[in-house]
């Protein structure tokens, strides 16, 4: 990339930048108060919290369409279809059946892209 060049941002781009304003102004207000203590937010710890935000929140939300996808991959006669396996699932199982799995997701998806970006900037250098 040229030195006037912009790149489109992606989610996790548009998190990171979020996250960076933030610790901009937490990192505004502590010179405020004189604080002896360096920030908190560095650029690769903004980019993990970014990543880990960014992979967990879209891995996560895709979860209740996995769990009906595998179910119609090992019983394909029974739920019919994606709208059919919410509604099979719901049914027999409640909204327990439908989000089950979302909690290793999150943590799992949270940590790849905590890794994942963090590192980059890392590496980066």
């Amino acid at each position: 990339m040229q030195g006037g060049e912009r790149r489109e941002c992606t989610a996790p781009c548009l998190c990171v930048r979020t996250c960076i304003r933030a610790c901009a102004q937490i990192s505004r207000a502590s010179a405020l108060l004189k604080s002896p203590h360096p920030p908190l937010c560095t650029p690769r710890s903004t980019c993990a919290i970014g990543g880990a935000i960014a992979c967990g929140g879209t891995h996560t939300a895709v979860t209740p369409l996995d769990v009906v996808k595998c179910n119609m991959q090992v019983d394909p006669k029974k739920y019919g279809g994606i709208v059919n396996g919410f509604s099979v699932v719901a049914r027999e199982q409640g909204m327990a059946g439908i989000i089950r799995g979302w909690f290793p997701t999150l943590m799992g998806y949270s940590a790849q892209g905590a890794f994942k970006f963090g590192l980059y900037e890392y590496f980066k250098k």
